[in-house]
């Protein structure tokens, strides 16, 4: 009996372990059928890079048959006729190589460039990104003006302001201007003949259709100003779509507000004697009768001082605007300094060609020195005529007339013998002609020297003597043609 019993319950126990084990058969076996099913998916969806994988995306392309390309104004972006083609490649089975998958539904569309109220043409971008890879793609977009569809009425094509009994001028002190109230023509095309001049209605400032754009005036600070103006009107055209159409014109007004001085603020006030004065460091503010202060950029000062003069001296500043010069003094240092060459070579070929030479023209020498030392009263003109003298090759020709002389300032040679050499012709090639050095530029009766040149060879005279810091005059007789002026310290 008791051998009966054990075996009933071995039976019952084999037939438990084999229910069991087929129970963990089974769900072992729908565990494989679900990783498989969601395998399948990740390998459509989100093609994989990682290492050993053969099966990839190498590009994206668009297709665009079904795309919108065109739009109009105001109308928004459609990218859903866009159709976005991957294309594969797969190593392990070439016959599977360059298949394609359509994958729009895993790209984004980048419209932030898209402006539907402003014609043009703009970039659609189009990116694939499974974050293990990113690729690109991009399309145009045109937006077109729906002018061509307006055929209810006219259209606006120009714009006129009135601008007879508007005040023009203003002071610093005034209100700011509105022009509500100004007169405008609006010109208007007649759609039902394109081929007629625009006819125009008027219209006031203050009507709803019109923004007069006053944002530029600054009341406080002088010079001229533009007011801009313009008409804005909507349509609605025969494809159901609301078309603006705006048209504009400018004028100019100008707000008075005088300069009143300038300050020196800070800045280099050192300069070596004969040398000019950096000042690009300046620091020079303006104030003008409103009470505004601006710092004055400071290639639009000019600075005067005795370059020749070392010592503390009162440099004169001077600023200006709109008409109205003001000045100030700054005290500089010029540090005096020994003449570090033996000789300066004026040339004509270092002046500009040029039909009038003044008084406000310096002459500067071939390494741009010296440049307040030689100056002319007037009359005097440059020419180009090539000569040789000496060594020397000129390509130009300073021609001085009767009364046009030359200004030399020689202070900063005082008490030196100096050698001034001219190279010169007469203006006459049959003639001989003569120029004369005075001693200033007050001529007084008898010329330091006379030099004659006659007008078939380019030649040199000299003249020799102690400079006692004045000012000289190379005065024209007759006329007389200049090449160069070389001034040589002994």
């Amino acid at each position: 009996m008791k051998k009966l019993l054990l075996g009933v319950l071995s039976l019952l126990f084999i037939i438990s372990l084999s229910a069991c084990k087929k129970t963990e058969n089974n769900d072992d076996t729908n565990d494989d059928k679900q990783e498989e099913n969601n395998n399948e998916n990740i390998n459509y969806n989100t093609p994989s890079m990682e290492e050993g994988s053969q099966d990839y995306i190498v590009s994206i392309s668009l297709n665009l048959d079904n795309a919108k390309l065109e739009y109009y104004l105001s109308e928004q972006i459609d990218t859903s006729g866009v159709k976005v083609i991957a294309t594969y490649n797969n190593n392990e089975t070439p016959d599977l190589a360059d298949s394609t998958k359509d994958v729009t539904n895993l790209v984004n569309f980048d419209t932030s460039e898209y402006n539907p109220n402003k014609e043009g043409t703009y970039n659609i971008n189009v990116l694939y990104d499974d974050q293990k890879q990113q690729l690109y793609a991009s399309y145009e977009v045109v937006v077109n003006n729906m002018i061509d569809y307006i055929t209810d009425r006219n259209y606006a094509v120009g714009l006129e302001v009135d601008l007879n009994n508007v005040k023009l001028e203003y002071n610093w002190n005034e209100e700011k201007p509105t022009f509500n109230d100004l007169n405008l023509k609006v010109y208007m095309k007649d759609t039902t003949n394109l081929d007629a001049e625009p006819k125009y209605k008027s219209i006031k400032s203050s009507s709803k259709e019109v923004n007069v754009d006053t944002s530029m005036i600054d009341m406080n600070r002088g010079g001229y100003y533009f007011v801009i103006v313009s008409y804005t009107d909507e349509y609605e055209t025969s494809l159901g779509i609301n078309q603006k159409i705006t048209v504009s014109n400018s004028f100019t007004i100008k707000i008075n507000n005088p300069l009143k001085s300038i300050e020196f603020l800070s800045g280099n006030a050192t300069v070596d004697q004969y040398a000019k004065l950096d000042y690009s460091d300046w620091q020079v503010e303006a104030t003008y009768e409103s009470g505004l202060k601006e710092v004055v950029d400071y290639n639009l000062l000019k600075i005067e001082y005795d370059i020749n003069t070392a010592g503390e001296q009162d440099a004169v500043v001077s600023y200006e605007e709109n008409n109205i010069v003001v000045t100030t003094k700054v005290k500089i240092n010029v540090k005096e300094a020994e003449l570090s060459f033996n000789s300066l070579f004026f040339t004509a070929d270092s002046l500009a060609l040029s039909d009038n030479i003044t008084a406000t023209t310096p002459w500067y020498d071939e390494d741009g020195y010296a440049p307040n030392m030689i100056t002319f009263t007037s009359g005097a003109k440059v020419t180009s005529n090539s000569k040789e003298a000496d060594g020397y090759s000129f390509k130009n020709r300073l021609q001085l007339q009767k009364k046009s002389n030359i200004i030399l300032d020689l202070a900063m040679f005082n008490g030196k013998n100096i050698t001034i050499k001219l190279y010169a012709m007469s203006g006459n090639s049959n003639e001989i002609r003569s120029i004369e050095l005075y001693k200033s530029e007050i001529i007084e009766q008898t010329a330091l020297t006379s030099m004659s040149f006659d007008g078939k060879n380019l030649t040199s005279q000299e003249y020799t003597f102690n400079c006692d810091g004045s000012t000289y005059l190379i005065k024209d007789v007759d006329g007389v043609n200049v090449y160069g002026i070389l001034i040589i310290i002994n």
